[in-house]
């Protein structure tokens, strides 16, 4: 199901990620309907947190990686992000130099999730692997299939090129994508 440099998986091992990272975001705090920021490279953490968030119903905001404080922050403010996933360094950017920054211009921004974090970095809420680490039992499963979202929910917000300045939000729902497959 997915393999890149770092995990080589099944899709049954793609789903228990998911399940336990849907499960992660659950205790965490994150409720159906909450936006979350998902700003990763092509890693197969960008793919476990897009589909954990949306089994439980809460709308990724996907970003770009050459997104800057500018950016980040006006999006933040614009959906009113409850979290933000995002890698410490990535390339030459050094996320967690301005993640403090962005918490402070958005008192709503309640967590701010590292991803493959290697030092440790006080204005970071919590650990993408650290939030899949626990094992699911039957309640984790019940609270997860009760925040499935509906077909008319949004699935995602896409950030718009913004050329003429500032990126608009774009929501998209399920049932968007599902009239375009049938269509085609």
């Amino acid at each position: 199901a997915l393999i890149n440099d770092r995990v080589r998986l099944t899709y049954g091992e793609l789903r228990e990620r998911v399940n336990r990272l849907a499960a992660g975001w659950i205790r965490l705090g994150i409720q159906k309907a909450d936006t979350v920021l998902l700003q990763l490279p092509n890693w197969a953490e960008f793919v476990y947190s897009y589909f954990a968030l949306q089994q439980i119903g809460a709308i990724p905001v996907l970003l770009i990686s050459g997104y800057r404080q500018l950016e980040i922050n006006h999006l933040c403010q614009l959906t009113e992000a409850k979290a933000w996933i995002v890698p410490d360094i990535y390339r030459n950017v050094d996320y967690g130099s301005f993640v403090g920054e962005i918490r402070r211009a958005n008192p709503q921004l309640a967590h701010v999730v590292s991803v493959r974090a290697e030092r440790a970095n006080a204005n970071f809420t919590a650990r993408l692997e650290q939030l899949m680490e626990k094992e699911l039992n039957s309640d984790d499963k019940q609270l997860i299939a009760s925040r499935r979202p509906e077909p008319a929910d949004i699935a995602h917000i896409l950030p718009s090129g913004g050329t003429t300045g500032l990126p608009k939000a774009i929501p998209r729902t399920h049932n968007d994508y599902i009239c375009n497959v049938e269509y085609l």
